[in-house]
């Protein structure tokens, strides 16, 4: 290759194929707000199989029958922010109404953006007002985000 190719090259970097367990352990962190245990994620013994099976595209419905208070909602956290910056795409997360959707965007996916540094350059600025990025709807280069 010359030079000149080798230098255009250098210019794209392709993400390494991860599963949504191994980008968590890397990239997710837990929010103060949000979390009795901030910081970097940790999977309970449990948790990764559930977060690779919604990652896996050859698996197309993930259906679980659980109790409450078992990181659930931060796995689907760690979904949004895997798909924004792994493979970006429309993202809806749907919530019983208006309003709980408003909060879960407040309480949620505003702390994560703030706290997880892959996801900084993905989403725009959340102190800009843009008609692109409000509460119910964020975008980012491939996708959105859609509560």
């Amino acid at each position: 290759m010359t030079p000149f190719r080798k230098g255009i090259f250098s210019q794209f970097s392709v993400l390494p194929e991860m599963t949504l367990s191994q980008w968590a352990a890397e990239h997710f962190y837990m929010s103060a707000e949000s979390s009795a245990a901030p910081g970097k994620w940790e999977s309970y013994p449990y948790q990764p199989g559930i977060m690779d099976a919604i990652s896996d595209p050859n698996i197309l419905k993930v259906s679980l029958m659980k109790s409450s208070r078992v990181g659930y909602t931060k796995i689907l956290n760690a979904t949004v922010g895997y798909y924004a910056h792994q493979k970006p795409c429309p993202i809806m997360l749907v919530q019983p109404r208006d309003s709980d959707a408003d909060d879960y965007g407040k309480e949620e996916i505003e702390p994560m953006i703030r706290d997880c540094p892959v996801l900084h350059d993905i989403f725009p600025e959340r102190k800009q007002k843009s008609s692109s990025s409000t509460m119910g709807m964020k975008m980012f280069p491939g996708g959105l985000l859609q509560l």
